[in-house]
């Protein structure tokens, strides 16, 4: 499985492209996400912001 992530900028019906899922999360206070099952850590800047996760390959 390969994970990309950005700030939550997009459009909300915009398609992240062919067999792709994007799934938005908030940011724990230390800079964390959950992602099934598994804690990406992004960084301290983006605590308490929205991410979009974009998952291909699954």
């Amino acid at each position: 499985m390969f994970v990309a992530w950005s700030l939550a900028r997009r459009s909300a019906g915009e398609p992240a492209g062919g067999g792709a899922e994007l799934v938005r999360r908030k940011a724990d206070m230390d800079g964390q996400v959950m992602i099934e099952g598994k804690r990406l850590r992004i960084g301290t800047a983006h605590a308490g912001t929205i991410v979009t996760v974009i998952l291909i390959g699954r």
